[in-house]
């Protein structure tokens, strides 16, 4: 049965009756509200054939979906509200979430989703929206290019603005990379994100409100992979390797760097490192061999990415991973990018510790890591920062 009735009616029909409700754009509290008090079924506005039967299939019990559509939890890639990429004739669907697996459509793919609803949501106390993970392609695209455009032609968007921009961006980009098989549809996203934003990151994007952004994301894995692109871009700059084709391998290398990571578990990767098991320790040292292998399947990767994925955890002593090779035999890419790392590891919250100012960090890595990392960098990795450079020792 499909009542426009209030909540009070809808107890009372709920255990003699099924009822199901037409949602729309406007009728958010309504849908939460239906939901509590026994609504069995939803149907999004407008009603389309296909997904009528099926909610009607769910409720006759002829088919048994977790959600309106037959998906689980796994099935979802959850987004910030505040961050979400608004834009005409979307080419996905978007839910929100109700209580245990149930999700409920409220925008189809070919509408336009405005800023004006999202803000409906918010005003209701929606944290989160949910697309498909089928259907992350075509969310990540969209947001690619509506970010790109803004941070080149709009005026009016300060510092704060781009930064944010650039970490959700950032970051959907990698957690498609990590969540799927890497193909060229994949690699055409970042690559198009990379290109049109790395000119611009290092000039207009505050450093320091871009990493404490990033600092406070869950998804540590993902942020630090943005991290240490955009850092190791400001490196890059600083030394003057400023060819277009050197900051996209090292924009690049570093959305990418940490790319074997998964095929680490995510409960493995969520604890300390002092906590790992001989096992586990193992895997997580395999990661660069790893995403060596994930990228050479791929013909347009670049050579000297790829040796910047599989070498990121050398160091210039011999004492790194996976070859112990020394500094002149590493990747002059991947030295920049491991003190891009190493930097990025410290100041960033993560499962090892909460994070620590830019300025501790760099002094901490002169003391610890200045016979490793490569001196060049963390001399311009100071100077970036604007922390005096370590003194050099008289020989």
């Amino acid at each position: 049965m499909i009542a426009d009735v209030g909540t009070s009616e809808i107890k009372k029909l709920a255990g003699t009756v099924t009822v199901l409700l037409l949602t729309g754009s406007s009728d958010l509290n309504a849908t939460l509200e239906a939901y509590e008090a026994g609504v069995a079924g939803f149907i999004a506005k407008p009603v389309r054939k296909d997904e009528l039967i099926d909610v009607l299939s769910s409720c006759l019990g002829l088919t048994t979906p977790a959600s309106d559509d037959g998906l689980r939890d796994v099935d979802f890639v959850r987004i910030n509200l505040e961050e979400f990429v608004v834009g005409d004739q979307i080419s996905y669907d978007v839910y929100i979430r109700l209580t245990g697996s149930k999700y409920v459509k409220i925008a189809h793919r070919g509408e336009n989703l405005s800023s004006e609803r999202l803000e409906t949501y918010r005003t209701r106390d929606v944290h989160f929206l949910y697309v498909q993970k089928t259907d992350l392609k075509k969310y990540v695209a969209h947001a690619a290019e509506v970010a790109s455009e803004r941070i080149r032609s709009d005026p009016s968007l300060n510092a704060k603005g781009r930064a944010s921009l650039v970490r959700h961006t950032g970051e959907i980009i990698v957690e498609q990379l990590f969540a799927e098989n890497i193909d060229e549809e994949s690699y055409s996203n970042a690559k198009k994100f990379v290109e049109t934003t790395v000119s611009t990151l290092t000039q207009d994007v505050n450093a320091l409100t871009l990493l404490s952004l990033l600092s406070s994301h869950a998804d540590f894995v993902y942020a630090h992979c943005v991290a240490v692109s955009f850092v190791g871009t400001l490196l890059a700059r600083q030394v003057e390797w400023t060819s277009p084709p050197n900051l996209f391998k090292v924009a690049m290398g570093g959305l990418l760097h940490d790319i074997g990571l998964k095929e680490v578990d995510i409960a493995v990767l969520s604890k300390p490192r002092s906590e790992y098991t001989a096992d586990e320790a193992r895997l997580y040292d395999s990661h660069g061999l790893r995403g060596r292998d994930i990228l050479s399947t791929m013909p347009n990767i670049p050579t000297d990415i790829i040796q910047i994925v599989m070498q990121h955890h050398e160091d210039c002593s011999g004492n790194g991973t996976p070859f112990g090779l020394k500094r002149d035999r590493i990747h002059p890419l991947a030295r920049l990018l491991s003190v891009a790392d190493v930097f990025c590891e410290l100041i960033l919250k993560n499962p090892n510790h909460d994070g620590i100012p830019p300025s501790d960090a760099i002094e901490r890595m002169n003391q610890l890591h200045r016979g490793s990392l490569d001196g060049t960098f963390l001399d311009a990795l100071a100077l970036v920062f604007k922390v005096a450079p370590a003194v050099k020792k008289a020989s």
